[in-house]
């Protein structure tokens, strides 16, 4: 049996258990599946166990690593391995991908902080101006912050990084067409790092015929998430400015994988801010506050 071993960040667990595994029926039987590297949650203790699992592995599956702890799961040391040994390495994307949004940012508070790592700062802002979570529903999808120019531009350059990294990588499955083709047809990310199903849909298609798993069906992985951990609704006025052709709740949140109101969110974040202080969090804005 063939010793498959998937080297990524949270998506590589989502796409095989969710995705790959169900869909193929003959997956189990080609491959035995390894216990998979997360490189986000490597530290430099970690370096014996995955040179360990990398050296059993016969098949892997890596997003292109550049930067972590552990040498042996680098780019570099990784395909000079393969080709030492003889391993057959496959190479795909880390899905990073913020065009529908405006104004995320990465979490620049302590682990207490509610939403995994992710920060809207136009909630951010509504909070430092003395907004209410009323007042903050509202403004949040009704006050535009970008100009329909600067949407589109945000939206070319977060495509374009894909094909920036599949110019460098040269990946075995590249992305950056259909992000390119599905941007206004489907949300994408629940966040920047974490895809949707409709994203991993198409993604373990692709997966798939590059494995040689010719009975893989998608019908089998039917009603099978993304990395549904967190999510705020899209902005209306993002929405409207873009002309996204699919439809959401706008009073919906993900939180901890479960929908709730977003109000209720509002409240979540409130209390936390108010824990950091109105001035802390004032001056973590780059920009002056909003005015309501």
């Amino acid at each position: 049996m063939i010793k498959l071993l998937s080297i990524t960040n949270c998506q590589g667990p989502a796409l095989f258990w969710r995705f790959l595994k169900p869909g193929a029926a003959d997956f189990d039987a080609r491959f035995h599946f390894l216990r998979p590297i997360q490189v986000h949650l490597l530290t430099a203790q970690d370096a014996e166990n995955a040179a360990k699992v990398i050296d059993e592995a016969d098949v892997i599956v890596a997003q292109p690593i550049v930067r972590s702890p552990v040498d042996a799961v680098k780019y570099d040391n990784l395909k000079a391995l393969c080709a030492t040994q003889g391993k057959q390495l496959f190479t795909i994307p880390a899905l990073h991908f913020s065009g529908q949004f405006a104004l995320e940012r990465t979490c620049v508070w302590d682990n207490a902080y509610p939403f995994g790592r992710t920060e809207d700062e136009a909630l951010v802002r509504l909070f430092a101006a003395g907004a209410s979570v009323e007042e903050a529903a509202r403004f949040y999808h009704e006050e535009p912050l970008m100009s329909r120019a600067e949407l589109l531009a945000q939206m070319d350059r977060a495509v374009n990084e894909f094909r920036t990294r599949e110019e460098r990588f040269d990946y075995d499955i590249a992305m950056s067409g259909f992000y390119s083709d599905n941007w206004r047809k489907a949300r994408l990310h629940h966040v920047k790092a974490h895809p949707t199903a409709y994203v991993y849909r198409d993604l373990s298609v692709k997966v798939a015929e590059m494995l040689g798993l010719n009975d893989f069906d998608l019908a089998r992985a039917e009603g099978a998430v993304g990395n549904n951990q967190f999510e705020l609704p899209l902005k209306r006025w993002v929405m409207d400015a873009l002309d996204m052709e699919f439809e959401q709740r706008d009073d919906v949140a993900l939180f901890h994988n479960e929908a709730i109101p977003f109000t209720q969110l509002i409240e979540t974040l409130w209390q936390y801010y108010e824990t950091q202080g109105r001035e802390a969090v004032e001056q973590s804005l780059p920009q002056g506050i909003l005015n309501i």
